[in-house]
């Protein structure tokens, strides 16, 4: 199939980290983009549920998954109880 040329304008430092990530992969970022596009047609839509996600709510569920982490080390901890501890990251 014949391909064609697609532009469009994204934040600096959003397309430095996005190429990261697929260079991670080991894709290129057109492959990535080619991926959502062909599944939002399958779809008839967005591949993922959109959601808000504030700088505020970032910081502390963060700080939370960094505390499961923490808490992990040298010790066994069930999924719900790294549940619990994003949850009350999510209420500080």
């Amino acid at each position: 199939m014949a391909t064609i040329p697609y532009s469009f304008r994204i934040e600096e430092e959003t397309k430095r980290e996005l190429d990261q990530i697929c260079y991670e992969l080991g894709m290129s970022t057109s492959t990535a983009f080619s991926m959502f596009a062909k599944r939002m047609v399958a779809e008839r839509g967005l591949p993922f549920k959109p959601t808000v996600i504030t700088t505020f709510a970032k910081k502390p569920v963060s700080a939370a998954l960094r505390e499961a982490q923490q808490k992990t080390l040298g010790n066994t901890i069930s999924e719900e109880e790294v549940l619990d501890v994003v949850i009350e990251g999510r209420r500080r």
